[in-house]
């Protein structure tokens, strides 16, 4: 997978997506990372495109949450509003991915 643009404005923050080498010291053990510090999202540049897009909501939803420990992901309310912020996120920064093999991703 490669994405078409690198740069993410979530909640108002802009982040960085960076597709790198699954061996970075970086995402050991994991197949991305949410660096608040940085807002950097790292992603597994090894994994197939299916998966890198799976890990890319997984690490935005961290970005999402973080701050809301009371969010209980099991009453729909909660899930709603989590659901319309992540895909406000894809929306807003026009989130599309460029071809890199025959199947178009």
């Amino acid at each position: 997978m490669r994405l078409e643009r690198d740069d993410f404005i979530i909640q108002s923050i802009p982040w960085e997506v960076r597709v790198i080498p699954g061996g970075d010291s970086r995402i050991t053990d994991c197949s991305g990372m949410a660096d608040f510090g940085n807002y950097v999202i790292f992603i597994c540049g090894d994994m197939p495109p299916e998966e890198q897009l799976e890990t890319l909501c997984h690490e935005v939803l961290h970005v999402l949450v973080r701050g809301r420990e009371k969010c209980d992901l099991t009453r729909e309310d909660d899930l709603r509003i989590l659901s319309v912020m992540l895909a406000d996120t894809f929306l807003r920064n026009r989130l599309s991915f460029a071809p890199d093999d025959e199947r178009g991703w």
